[in-house]
């Protein structure tokens, strides 16, 4: 402002509010908010002469009139009926003009015509009076003309009216002052703070009412715990001097409710200037002081918004970088943690990589490491496509997929942000509050995601520079690799093709044998037990094969059940017993650990066991393999510590740090001790870290090993465990031997014929009664359509068939109130597989080929109870011919070659579904007939498949063709 014309922009609002400003071209530059009340089409930008002309003086608009020596200017606008009259003064050293002015009112009832209310007027504005004045001049001239009637008659009268007249106008004036506030609160109180009148206003902002508060001081009714002392002493002062003042206080409502309001007291005096009343004005500033501190707290998040890019940028740690943002916001944000998860798009992994924590909250990284991507589908699915994941209240706004998972980590509100480089999501950042449900203000996150896009283009840069820089040394190591692969590819073939083959070799020349049948019934049998030893031998590298590339993929889970470790231990070193034996080793286990259980994958834990005893078998030629368990620290044990001793030959120190590599032998005559391809040590390892376990190892060679495996005690106890699973032996048994199944009544839901058959003869042998379904259906139908409320005691059932397969039929049975056991019968032999069976109502779960003595045994022992007295009851019922086992695996060779024919077919026509579903059949029957070619060929598709059902599988069917072709008798 020039000098003479000092006032600040709020201080030209409040006293002028009826002010505009324009330039010297007269374009309007600001428009007061009253003003723009009355004149609501007035713009800025917009020339003056489009809203205005003067009619007093009368002439047109320019800046030297309105300048001129003429001071008072009266505006006539040209869209409203309004008159406004006012001053033009020069500012900002003569570049703009604004004019102080009001509305031209002669009458109070304008007021409404023209919509404003008298708060729309300053507190000085005489326009209020006047119009107060105006109104009673007219009715002092009323009654001065009523009086001047009767003058001459009541002389003596007119001076007691007179006075009253002046008592009136006083007492109008101090309530048109108060009126002019009548939109807010207004209290009157007596010189020394005492309230003697309150309006409405104050009465709906406070909820006290006029005799609540009558003879009370404010303070005493409307402060509380969070007004601040400072500010009230600081009024006391003021009111004790007798000075206005101005401030900003936190009070609160009879209600309780909290609220801010700007006060504006102004003392008033007598005429002799003696202070006799206080007046305030309160204005209630709660949502204006919100929307402030929130203005205030987003420029503080922007700011620090652009110093983490920049510190990002400089800073050649990235990792020290993103924990300095996550501290930083964490705390900004007033949060419990803050978090960057990395995403592995390839292998459909989540890790928790970064974690800020606030003081006293325990942190998790540490076990949110390797997360399968497909437990968290919602999650992950909203951040690939790019959307932040708001989360009021975990209790009520949480979707229900991820509800339970955030409730068991007490966590009541959820943020997370996308990181996406190259439009594919590759992290996200999050934070927890696990105190309360909180509001994610939306600038907020707004602000927040706009930092994280320019962390992704930052770190896109980061990355591009190190690959750039690194590219030359990649392509040198990637020759390096390549040839190493090559050999170790090369290597690995010769190594599979002699493991696969010995085997292969001793299974065909048995097998043809027998079909010469030639030989003593004892050769005979002789010749079936190397079939069996060796398909077992042949089926264990298959599956390492099938674990390693499970592993590998990412695509191994465990299935965390409460369990008994030692009673695992036992059953292990039970089974292998004889074979120590044999070689003439003692083996016994130990057990130093109280009896405790473990919360983990008992199937993966026993493979370890098994593989870590079964090697300190094989190389140990004298002496013992030892088993110790022992619990760390005793007491109260966090850790479960195998160890697995041996006094065998040990291992060479140059070969420690190849004991765990894939498709290594650490003994030059591993084929000698009984082969394998060198994967049982590299998958026990990866699995002991799936469940979140070690592996190691110490040796001196020619003296011993000893390998321990450690595993975290996650449960003392618990009222269900499971228990170590049967191991059946790797010898053939006599299966009548092994189960007496007389009376049993059986369904076999099978699709594949060959399998019906297999299935149905070796139920018969050994003395059950069997009913066959070719799909679900229509093993749903043979329970729903029997007038025996129970038909059956017991079903096999088969998961993949056609029309209904039979995770759905064991469902609609189990909804039906069928509680005969079913037995899943599936090819696909993974944890999960398995659960999924016993959650569709299955009561017991067998992988195929099938293990006839383990399907015998868990059919008697799920129905032995029942049938106990019937058994005794019944005569035995005569054995079926054992030349059966012969006569299905001819039909079943002779049942290839039309299948060969179907599968070349649909690869003419790039059928690959029908190719799928044959796959299927022949996995789960070949291997029952010895055809472990056929078998791995026809898994190796299948997973294929399941895994990639539109990708490309012609090389792994035509694989599959190529088994069959070999196995014809033709080839």
């Amino acid at each position: 402002m020039t000098a003479g014309f000092s006032l600040s922009p709020e201080q030209l609002e409040r006293l002028f509010p009826f002010n505009f400003v324009v330039d010297r071209s007269l374009t309007i530059t600001h428009v007061g908010r009253s003003l723009h009340k009355l004149c609501p089409a007035m713009e800025i930008g917009q020339p003056l002469d489009t809203h205005f002309r003067r009619v007093r003086p009368s002439g047109p608009l320019s800046v030297d009139l309105l300048c001129g020596p003429q001071k008072l200017h009266v505006l006539e606008s040209l869209t409203t009926p309004v008159v406004i009259r006012g001053q033009m003064k020069f500012v900002e050293s003569g570049e703009r003009l604004v004019f102080l002015g009001s509305p031209w009112l002669t009458d109070p009832a304008m007021l409404q015509t023209l919509g404003l209310s008298l708060s729309d007027f300053a507190v000085h504005d005489p326009a209020i009076d006047l119009l107060q004045l105006v109104q009673l001049q007219s009715t002092a001239l009323n009654d001065t003309r009523r009086l001047a009637a009767i003058l001459t008659r009541q002389r003596e009268n007119l001076k007691k009216a007179n006075e009253q007249l002046i008592t009136q106008t006083a007492e109008a004036r101090k309530l048109a002052m108060i009126a002019a506030r009548t939109d807010n609160a207004v209290v009157l109180t007596d010189s020394t703070g005492k309230i003697e009148w309150v309006n409405d206003g104050f009465v709906r902002l406070t909820g006290y009412t006029l005799a609540e508060v009558m003879g009370k001081s404010p303070e005493s009714m409307l402060q509380g715990p969070k007004t601040d002392s400072a500010t009230v002493e600081w009024m006391r002062a003021a009111i004790a001097k007798g000075e206005p003042f101005e401030v900003e206080l936190f009070n609160y409502a009879k209600d309780g409710r909290e609220y801010w309001i700007a006060i504006d007291a102004q003392p008033i005096r007598d005429d002799s200037g003696r202070i006799t009343h206080f007046m305030a004005m309160e204005r209630d500033i709660t949502e204006e002081r919100s929307s402030r501190l929130r203005n205030q707290r987003l420029n503080q998040l922007q700011e620090m918004t652009q110093r983490i890019v920049t510190s990002f940028d400089a800073d050649e740690s990235m990792s020290v970088s993103i924990n300095a943002i996550l501290e930083q916001i964490g705390k900004f944000l007033d949060v419990s943690r803050a978090y960057l998860f990395r995403y592995r798009q390839f292998r459909r992994r989540l890790s928790n990589t970064h974690e800020w924590c606030a003081p006293g909250v325990a942190p998790q990284a540490q076990m949110l490491k390797e997360l399968p991507g497909e437990q968290f589908p919602w999650w992950t699915e909203q951040l690939s496509q790019g959307r932040a994941i708001v989360i009021r209240d975990v209790d009520s706004d949480a979707p229900f997929e991820v509800r339970d998972k955030l409730l068991r980590q007490d966590i009541r509100a959820v943020l997370c942000l996308p990181v996406t480089i190259n439009s594919e999501l590759q992290s996200f950042i999050g934070f927890d509050d696990i105190r309360r449900a909180r509001t994610w203000r939306q600038e907020e996150v707004a602000l927040l995601q706009t930092m994280v896009e320019s962390l992704s283009r930052a770190i896109e840069r980061r990355v591009a520079e190190r690959e750039r820089a690194a590219t030359s040394q990649h392509l040198a190591d990637a020759l390096s690799r390549a040839e190493s692969a090559n050999q170790l590819k090369s290597t690995f073939l010769a190594h599979m093709s002699h493991e696969l083959r010995t085997p292969m070799t001793a299974i065909t020349g048995f097998a043809k044998l027998l079909l010469r049948s030639t030989g003593s019934s004892e050769e005979r049998k002789q010749w079936a037990v190397a079939i069996n030893r060796n398909a077992d031998h042949l089926l264990s590298l298959v599956n390492e094969l099938l674990d390693l590339s499970k592993i590998e993929a990412g695509q191994l889970s465990v299935v965390n059940e409460v369990c008994d470790p030692l009673a695992i231990i036992t059953e292990v070193v039970e089974h292998l017993r004889p074979i120590a034996h044999e070689r003439g080793l003692s083996i016994d286990f130990v057990s130093h650990a109280p009896h405790l259980t473990l919360t983990t994958d008992h199937l993966r834990l026993r493979q370890i066991v098994f593989n870590l005893v079964s090697n300190a078998i094989k190389y140990t030629d004298r002496g013992s393999v030892r088993v110790l368990a022992t619990a760390e620290p005793p007491h109260h044990p966090r850790t479960l510590r195998i160890d697995v001793q041996d006094t065998g030959i040990g291992i060479a120190p140059e070969q420690f740090e190849r004991v765990f590599e894939p498709f290594n032998a650490a003994h030059t005559d591993a084929s000698r001790r009984g082969g394998g391809i060198g994967l049982g040590l590299n998958i026990s390892r990866r699995l002991a870290t799936l469940l979140s376990g070690t592996l190691t190892f110490v040796s001196t060679e020619g003296t011993g090993s000893t390998f321990t495996l450690t595993l975290p005690v996650r449960a003392r106890s618990s009222p269900r465990v499971n228990p170590a699973p049967v191991m059946s032996s790797s010898l053939p048994k006599q299966l009548n031997a092994l189960a007496d199944l007389r009376g049993v009544r059986i369904l076999v839901a099978e699709d594949s014929v060959d399998n019906q058959r297999l299935l149905t003869y070796l139920l018969r042998e050994a003395g059950a009664s069997v009913q066959v379904a070719c799909d679900g259906q229509e093993a749903v139908m043979a329970f729903t359509s029997s007038p025996d409320p129970a038909p059956f005691d017991a079903v096999l059932m088969d998961m993949q068939m056609p029309v209904l397969d039979g995770y759905a039929a064991a469902a609609l049975l189990r909804q039906s109130g069928i509680s005969a056991p079913i037995i899943a019968l599936t090819a696909f032999a993974m944890a999960d597989d398995r659960a999924r069976c016993l959650e569709a109502g299955c009561n017991d779960y067998l992988s195929k080929p099938i293990d006839e003595a383990r399907l015998l045994e868990v059919l008697s022992n799920l129905t032995s109870q029942s049938h106990a007295a019937e058994q005794q009851a019944e005569p035995s019922q005569p054995v079926p011919d054992s030349s059966w086992r012969e006569e299905l695996r001819r039909d079943f060779l002779a049942s290839l070659s039309p299948r060969l024919e179907e599968l070349q077919a649909c690869l003419e026509r790039g059928d690959i579904a029908t190719i799928a579903t044959l796959a299927h059949k022949l996995r789960g029957t070949a291997g029952n007939f010895g055809l472990d070619d056929i078998a791995a060929a026809a898994s190796r598709f299948e997973d294929a498949y399941r895994s990639d059902p539109n990708g490309s599988h012609q090389r792994l069917a035509m694989e599959l063709a190529a088994a069959l072709c070999r196995t014809l008798p033709h080839s």
